[in-house]
């Protein structure tokens, strides 16, 4: 049937807007004429449908993965992107290599694809090895060694696609890491570690993400390897690559590789020590809620604030303490622990300043708390703290005594091992040396002669001594201040003179001393020897 002509609306414009919708225009007859032609219409149109349901299909998983990585921050503004959008072979290859399951059994054939020519079969080789070293890693490994695997895996890192890179960076994370690896990493060429850190470069985010994984672990694992990550500026790349990026899951990598160049025998330098808290400051807002992250943080200021005691105020400056105070109420045991030990640093550091400032945020109210935790380590953490405190000037021992301490004090000493009530008893006897009339007055009421009395009736020497002289210091203070009589009338009337004589005859020089100091001062008695 001849095809009839119609009269359009494109029939009737200028030349020049025709050309200018010439895609339209053409597309619009083509459809007119497969509409008048009845025999080829039906074909024609299915042909169409087809074709383009074809390629709606072949791109539907893309278009998908980018929108689910655009919704999670993992496409952004600093040109980094998933592998799956820069893969050299085919798409369907590459998931059917993901989903790939394999036999112990299959090692020879997998092996002879890693060794082939064809990029597709040496991929699919590559994968292989990786799947036979997370589940046969031990069985496998030396078979693997007598292709020298370690070589060919470096070689594919800078030689080979990106997705060739990505799974090589695994499969050297697995051999590298594994029960033999000190034998292995001491192999490890200088050369071969700089193609690992060029990769830091790569705008793949897996491949960036992995390549920080696996230095991080070799720095972890190994002095010699540090020690070239050191000379190479690895650290200070790192450091770029956080102030580049917003990707939560990318910073937190950073910060735990980070965390590995922070060791006893090899101090990073004050410019490092700088430019973390630089990186954690911005960090620390973005991942509040990430335990992992937190506890690398927390790692790196400890190390900061026990072995660079003049940088503890960058810790104030960048306004790091309050989140660490805030942390000691995480339900993480490694947090608490780790944030105590912060805040013990930085309180033996003897900065007046910045103890109140401590004090300022509410220190002693969370360390109510932390010494009654389940954990021994936080709970004696805790007391060496509080310890601290009492011992500084007047001003915190009367906040101390304030807060009521004495009583909970007591609390623990009567439920506790017995290196957790040493630090108990000398805060005792840290706020028994408190000048303030009506503060002494108060731990009075509070019961501290009954504290003394009962570890002087029941204890061993060594707490002895330290009861003896917090009882000398509150009997010197009423002697000095003409309340002696009030204080010796308490001690009379709990028993604690009786307990006194007895101790003349204790087996320990020192507790004989410091109980003869007493009596002759205070209780106008001579010795019985």
């Amino acid at each position: 049937m001849q095809s009839k002509q119609l009269s359009t609306p494109f029939n009737n414009l200028p030349n020049d807007i025709i050309s200018q919708n010439n895609y339209w225009v053409t597309k619009f007859k083509t459809r007119q004429e497969y509409f008048y032609d009845d025999e080829n219409y039906s074909r024609k149109k299915e042909k169409i449908i087809i074709n383009e349901l074809s390629l709606g299909e072949k791109n539907r998983k893309i278009f998908l993965m980018k929108k689910r990585f655009k919704k999670f921050n993992l496409l952004n503004e600093e040109n980094i992107h998933p592998l799956i959008f820069k893969l050299t072979i085919p798409l369907e290859v590459y998931e059917k290599c993901n989903e790939m399951k394999i036999k112990i059994t299959q090692f020879k054939e997998i092996l002879e694809l890693f060794l082939s020519e064809d990029l597709i079969k040496k991929y699919i080789g590559l994968v292989g090895i990786k799947k036979f070293l997370i589940f046969y890693n031990t069985k496998i490994l030396h078979e693997l060694n007598h292709i020298d695997i370690i070589s060919k895996l470096f070689f594919l890192l800078e030689n080979f696609p990106s997705e060739f890179q990505y799974q090589a960076l695994w499969c050297l994370s697995y051999i590298l890491l594994s029960d033999n690896k000190s034998q292995i990493i001491c192999k490890v060429e200088r050369s071969e570690i700089l193609k690992i850190i060029n990769l830091l470069d790569s705008n793949i985010e897996q491949i960036k993400s992995q390549a920080i994984l696996l230095l991080g672990k070799l720095a972890n694992d190994s002095s010699k390897i540090r020690k070239i990550l050191f000379k190479e500026k690895t650290f200070d790349k790192l450091i770029i690559i956080s102030k580049l990026t917003n990707n939560k899951k990318l910073i937190k990598l950073i910060t735990w590789a980070i965390s590995k160049f922070f060791r006893i025998k090899q101090k990073p330098t004050l410019d490092m020590i700088k430019k973390s808290l630089n990186l954690i400051s911005k960090s620390i807002i973005l991942l509040s809620n990430d335990n992992d992250f937190l506890l690398n943080t927390f790692f790196i200021l400890s190390f900061i604030s026990k072995y660079y005691k003049d940088e503890i105020k960058y810790l104030f400056d960048f306004d790091i303490i309050p989140i660490i105070i805030d942390n000691l109420k995480s339900n993480s045991n490694f947090i608490q622990i780790k944030c105590l030990s912060i805040i013990r640093n930085i309180i033996k550091n003897n900065n007046i300043n910045h103890i109140q400032i401590l004090i300022d945020l509410g220190i002693h109210d969370y360390l109510k708390k932390t010494i009654f935790s389940r954990y021994k380590n936080i709970r004696k953490e805790s007391l060496v703290i509080l310890s601290h405190i009492s011992s500084g000037i007047q001003t915190h021992k009367e906040i101390l005594i304030e807060e009521n301490y004495l009583p909970i004090l007591n609390q623990v000493i009567l439920i506790d091992q017995i290196e957790i009530k040493r630090a108990c008893l000398l805060t005792i006897y840290y706020l028994t040396l408190v000048q303030n009339p009506s503060s002494i007055k108060k731990i009075l009421e509070q019961g501290v002669l009954d504290i003394i009395f009962d570890i002087l009736k029941n204890e061993e020497g060594k707490y002895l001594v330290i009861c003896l002289e917090a009882l000398y210091n509150l009997l010197n203070f009423g002697k000095k201040n003409k309340k002696l009589y009030l204080i010796l009338e308490k001690v009379e009337k709990i028993g604690m003179y009786e307990v006194l004589e007895k101790l003349q005859i204790h087996p320990l020089e020192q507790v004989y001393q410091k109980n003869l100091r007493i009596l002759e001062n205070f209780f106008d008695i001579k010795s019985i020897f």
